[in-house]
């Protein structure tokens, strides 16, 4: 169990490090505006498939670590949000955005779609497990519960800017999404240890 948690917070640290690569090497990508699946157009796809890989990866393992915990016990719905979360981040990656000011396209509505799957499956992890953790380490409590709060908070801002007036800032809510969303499976991965 212990090497599970170990890997599942290593694939979820490369998968960070990919994160800021793909920002360093694609520097046209506006962080504030654009999502981060821009970054699967043109000479970065390669490098955004390889990332989606690795984060579908650290999902798995995840979901194989919370399905064989017994200490403490998760529902069996935290593993299948996790494992659905995996392979939606094949879609993620493997079906390209649209990118901006272009026409929707079959490819295009398949990754939003997959885009959706992954925030949702991932809040409802951090809504349903942040509970059961914070029971079991009752010191990290406050931890645990505000980084939950904060992942609430930061899909609402990602849902705010589906209106044209707050458009302009959903790259900001995204990256804040999987900042905390991924720093909070991280420390999940670490509570095994």
């Amino acid at each position: 169990m212990r090497a599970m948690a170990g890997l599942a917070f290593a694939l979820y640290a490369l998968n960070s490090a990919l994160l800021l690569w793909l920002h360093w090497r694609a520097r046209h990508v506006d962080p504030i505006a654009h999502a981060v699946s821009d970054f699967g157009i043109g000479d970065s796809g390669a490098l955004f498939r390889f990332h989606a890989v690795i984060g579908c990866a650290a999902a798995l393992a995840l979901a194989v670590l919370v399905a064989i915990s017994e200490q403490p016990p998760f529902p069996g719905r935290i593993a299948g949000y996790l494992s659905i979360m995996a392979v939606a981040r094949l879609g993620v990656g493997f079906f390209p955005t649209d990118g901006v000011d272009v026409a929707s396209t079959r490819t295009g509505r398949a990754h939003t779609a997959a885009a959706v799957v992954v925030f949702v499956c991932a809040a409802l992890v951090v809504i349903d497990a942040t509970s059961i953790l914070a029971g079991a380490a009752p010191t990290y409590a406050h931890l645990w519960t505000g980084m939950k709060w904060l992942v609430v908070a930061t899909l609402a801002g990602m849902a705010a800017t589906r209106f044209e007036r707050w458009r302009r800032g959903f790259g900001l809510f995204e990256r804040a999404f999987i900042v905390v969303s991924t720093l909070w499976f991280m420390a999940m991965a670490l509570s095994f240890l």
